[in-house]
């Protein structure tokens, strides 16, 4: 089974290097060359599955012939141009061939599991009744597996080992018996994303494998051993589907206390439920990831998180979609604990340095000039009393050389103190100055160069990750070949073979850490990118739904414009119909009654006038359009008829079509070479 799995993986991932050769053919990045080495590569990773389905029994005469099938479409596609346009004629037939083989290898996969599951059933059965009925240990069976006697003095060695060892060795020997450790987490990751990233699906609908994998039962193969089970789930149908185009499919979505009604199309995507909580509530994510939308449970009115290969099923018309975002209290407090970690470790080096440079100084700590001469310098005397006092006077020499070395490793630890105070200032410094120039490049950068730098970092993530992969794949693989030779056929390794492994495992590791570390290097820079650009799109959204909404509006003036101007030319017309009057406004003055003064009336306007509030902005608002208004009035009247019967019978084009500047000069090089005939009888 672990055979099938390296191969599958091995064929995901060359399937994804053909698709990204042909693209940077269509761009001319690449040659024919590297997209027909794509294929040979393909061919012969193809040719190895399909030997390890039939050494596992199974069928695998209806796959065809993938590579020929491929080589045709390439011929042809590889006899244009190469530009995008002539690469989308062929890629759809591609497209089809690889998910064909996808879906055959899955059925395939799923078949192997379930013949290894009915293989190892009654070995299982056996094993565990043969345990049960061993008196002893697991020893005696590798001693009985070994060909040949052993030695004597191997004998005596073996008898006078240690319990404790005897019983380590044999735990150790029973856990390669029983269970396989190896999970294959990132090949089953990548294939499940390959599997729905080449069916054509959204990125969406990309199958999220949970970190938390199932743990190995000793005796039994653990249940995340077969891709078709994490992809099984990746197209499910749903009601939703259902509803589809119906004027009356609405979800509700929330952040905090604010809920919004909105109306949407079904089937919805993860994507698209994202995209919906930015544009409705401006929402742009300050952490590096988006955060989890959960679903509300109308029958428990509990709150799950929501799946994306479950977002058709389970998102319907009258969902409550729950965006829980971090407050800032959580953002504080987790970037505290992460400064914290930080600062904690950073101590701990500190004093590990420190500790080591104390040592050092000790060691090579000299002893005083004076000391050694005075030591060197005096005489050997055989009397008695002489030498008590040499030893006296030594003795004081050597305390005042003590306490001189202690003053010393005094001064030399205050030295180092403040050493080790200018190095932390001046490398808090550099930092903050590196971080302020990151995120100034980032800020004053230009989305070209924010893109083409997001681009770089994907495809050497895609490389890097992809090599690793495979070398992984490759080491799980001698690993299960190193544990069925050390559990079951009680093969000796040699010290050679185990250093050789354990440079490998070594090799990989290295590799993993340089990757994490450009992962970990690259996101403040990633989360920038991700934030300009997601305001971009928010900014981007609000003006063209602005711009909708003002053509509506606009829709709307215009309308009651030309209603307005409909009455206005009526009335025109009506009053136009009617005699003039000549005392009209003189018939519409109010004049006082007999029994009223004119001055009370003085006094009742300019009352009025005192009261009155001017408001000058519109005021002048009203200037500025009667300005307009009469400087319209001043074109109007500034036309004679004959300009208005002119410009009427050039704008409704009443003038007489002569067939345009082309026809003209036609007639016109028709004349000349008449004209050229008629004088010198050639043209």
């Amino acid at each position: 089974m672990s055979t099938i799995e390296t191969s599958v993986t091995r064929l995901l991932v060359l399937t994804k290097h053909l698709l990204e050769s042909l693209t940077q053919w269509a761009h001319q990045e690449a040659s024919d060359k590297v997209v027909l080495d794509a294929y040979v590569k393909l061919g012969n990773d193809f040719r190895a599955a399909v030997r390890s389905f039939s050494a596992a029994r199974v069928d695998i005469s209806d796959l065809g012939d993938v590579p020929r099938a491929l080589r045709i479409v390439l011929e042809s596609a590889l006899s244009e141009e190469p530009t995008q346009r002539n690469l989308d004629k062929f890629l759809p037939k591609i497209r089809g061939i690889i998910v064909a083989l996808l879906q055959s290898l899955k059925n395939k996969q799923a078949r192997a599991k379930e013949l290894a599951a009915d293989l190892n059933m009654p070995l299982n059965m056996s094993h565990d009744h043969l345990q049960d009925d061993r008196p002893g240990s697991a020893m005696p069976a590798k001693a009985h597996i070994l060909p040949g006697a052993a030695p004597e003095h191997s004998r005596y060695s073996r008898a006078a080992q240690p319990r404790d060892l005897l019983l380590a060795s044999s735990d150790a020997l029973a856990k390669l018996q029983k269970g396989n450790v190896i999970l294959r987490r990132a090949s089953k990751r990548f294939s499940a994303y390959q599997f729905a990233k080449l069916a054509n699906l959204s990125g969406s609908h990309m199958l999220r494998i949970s970190a938390e994998l199932p743990v190995p039962q000793p005796g039994g193969a653990t249940e995340a051993e077969d891709i078709h089970e994490a992809t099984s789930h990746s197209t499910p149908l749903g009601k939703s589907a259902e509803d589809a185009g119906l004027a009356d499919s609405y979800i509700f979505l929330r952040i905090g206390d604010k809920t919004k009604k909105v109306q949407v199309q079904f089937p919805m995507t993860m994507a698209s439920l994202r995209l919906l909580f930015v544009e409705k509530f401006a929402y742009s994510p300050k952490t590096a990831s988006f955060p989890e939308i959960y679903a509300l449970d109308l029958r428990t009115n509990v709150s799950f998180e929501l799946e994306e290969h479950r977002v058709e099923e389970e998102v319907k018309t009258g969902t409550l979609l729950l965006l829980k975002a971090p407050t800032d209290q959580e953002e504080s407090l987790s970037s505290l604990e992460s400064s914290v970690h930080v600062l904690n470790s950073r101590m701990d080096t500190l004093s590990s340095e420190l500790v080591k440079q104390i040592k050092d100084a000790l060691d090579s700590a000299p002893i005083s000039a004076h000391l050694l001469a005075s030591q060197v310098s005096q005489p050997a005397t055989a009397s008695t009393g002489e030498a008590s006092k040499e030893l006296e006077q030594r003795n004081a020499m050597l305390t005042k050389a003590l306490k001189n070395l202690q003053q010393e490793f005094k001064d030399v630890s205050q030295i180092l103190q403040a050493r080790d105070a200018q190095v932390k200032q001046l490398t808090a410094a550099m930092q903050h100055e590196i971080g302020m120039l990151k995120e100034a490049c980032l800020e004053e950068s230009s989305p070209v160069k924010s893109r083409s730098f997001m681009e770089e970092s994907y495809t050497r993530l895609s490389e890097d990750s992809d090599s690793l992969l495979t070398k992984v794949d490759d080491l799980q693989d001698m690993m299960e070949a190193l544990r069925k030779d050390v559990a079951q056929r009680g093969v000796r390794l040699g010290a050679k073979q185990l250093k050789s492994t354990q440079k490998e495992i070594c090799a990989v590791k290295l590799q993993l850490s340089d990757l994490i570390e450009y992962i970990r290097d690259g996101k403040p820079s990633w989360k920038k990118i991700w934030e300009s650009e997601l305001d971009k799109v928010c900014e981007e959204q609000q003006f063209f739904n602005l711009q909708d909404d003002l053509t509506h509006d606009l829709d709307e003036d215009i309308r009651k414009i030309e209603e307005t101007f409909e009455l206005i030319e009526k009335c025109s017309v009506h009053q136009s119909k009617q005699t003039p009057k000549k005392n009209a406004f003189a018939s519409q003055m109010v004049l006082p009654g007999p029994g009223e003064s004119m001055y009370n009336l003085r006094d009742a306007v300019l009352s009025e006038v005192c009261a009155l509030k001017p408001d000058h902005e519109s005021r002048l608002d009203a200037i500025a359009k009667a300005e307009k208004i009469r400087e319209r009035e001043r074109q109007l009247q500034s036309l004679t008829q004959f300009q208005e019967e002119l410009g009427d019978f050039v704008d409704e084009k009443k003038l007489k079509s002569s067939g345009g500047i082309e026809d003209l000069e036609k007639r016109r090089q028709q004349q000349d070479a008449e004209n050229l005939k008629s004088s010198f009888g050639v043209i």
